[in-house]
């Protein structure tokens, strides 16, 4: 029996203080927003999660303890009392369905705070939103991840509405859990169509009666595979149910609606159009790997690293396979059963769209 493991499990999924499950629930906070609004929803209304699903807590306890022991002491000590709503002081801003908690808040800053960063000029506020995250070392961070941009923004907007401070930009920062020195920041900008989008968003979350009404934008993002953001969602059995639910009975080849017949006509364009565009960009993306490869051939290099890029070029050993029917030849050959190891996936959908006709002038080049 372990010693330390169930001493870190009951202290480290201890509820992060000054924050309860109940306030959260009547609204979606900025840190939620670019999630899977389904898995959102399902999280809102509080669906019965998967029997199997274990949630863990390291990552966020490890996000948690880096801001409170080395980001907020370290930013104070630095910054002294321009370093505002931080760690206990964090202020949770409410409008609507729509919340966010700021990690912090710099003020009284130079205009050219962040000209090192590409931002010239942070304009009259001399202020800038600051929102501290913890990676993995393993992490690529080229950009900002898309759902920490869109969480960004919220606070920025949320501030700008709800406060004296009207910050156009936020630093977001990734601190390598491993090794602290190592700190990556991004400057985002306001965007007031993405702020507004985050209102939409939010209304449609709380405001759903059915999960139908949510998209499973995590199964989307993976390209139709439960890897991603499903691998770890706590509602994927119940949503891979929903996706599948084919309606029963048979095909009503004689069904007329010509309003319903003309929208999925659209539709079916639309999905043949953007299927043929992966193919497209998928090919060009191979075609662009090949260049590389050529021209790193050509001057014999395997990896090249410099401060913009990192190309790493390397044989990646074959998998084992086995020869299924010549094993089953052979079990049974001597005798054995094997349907007591069989096991049968579970249930999936197929959806086949095919455009017979399409009136359209196609242009070559």
């Amino acid at each position: 029996m372990s010693v330390v493991t169930p001493a870190f499990k009951q202290f480290g999924e201890r509820k992060r203080p000054g924050f309860s499950r109940r306030s959260r629930e009547t609204s979606v906070g900025a840190s939620e927003i670019g999630q899977c609004e389904r898995k959102i929803g399902y999280e809102k209304h509080d669906a019965d999660q998967d029997e199997e699903f274990i949630r863990t807590w390291g990552a966020a306890q490890r996000g948690i303890s880096i801001e409170k022991s080395f980001f907020v002491p370290a930013m104070k000590k630095f910054y002294g009392e321009n370093f505002i709503a931080a760690g206990s002081k964090q202020k949770r801003l409410v409008d609507g369905n729509l919340s966010a908690t700021p990690d912090a808040l710099l003020v009284n800053q130079p205009r050219n705070l962040l000209a090192g960063l590409m931002v010239p000029d942070i304009g009259p506020s001399g202020c800038v939103a600051v929102e501290c995250k913890t990676v993995d070392p393993r992490v690529n961070l080229s950009r900002p991840k898309p759902e920490h941009i869109f969480q960004v923004v919220v606070q920025l907007g949320l501030l700008r509405k709800l406060t004296e401070y009207q910050p156009d930009y936020a630093l977001l920062s990734y601190i390598n859990a491993s090794f602290l020195d190592d700190v990556v920041e991004f400057v985002i900008e306001f965007d007031p169509a993405v702020f507004a989008e985050a209102y939409k968003r939010a209304d449609r979350i709380i405001n759903a009666t059915a999960a139908a009404q949510l998209k499973p934008e995590g199964w989307i993002a993976s390209g139709g595979s439960e890897s991603g953001e499903c691998k770890y969602c706590p509602y994927a059995t119940a949503c891979r149910a929903l996706r599948g639910d084919v309606p029963p009975g048979i095909d009503k080849l004689g069904f007329n609606d010509p309003q319903f017949i003309a929208e999925l006509t659209d539709l079916a364009y639309q999905e043949r159009d953007r299927h043929a565009a992966v193919k497209e960009a998928d090919a060009l993306h191979r075609e662009a790997q090949e260049k590389i490869k050529e021209r790193m051939r050509e001057r014999s290099l395997r990896t090249l690293k410099t401060s913009d890029i990192n190309v790493v070029w390397s044989t990646v050993k074959g998998r084992p396979s086995y020869d299924w029917p010549g094993i089953r030849a052979a079990v049974a050959e001597a005798g054995l059963d094997l349907s007591p190891y069989e096991t049968t996936g579970e249930p999936s959908d197929r959806l086949s769209v095919t455009v017979t006709k399409r009136d359209r002038l196609v242009k070559a080049g």
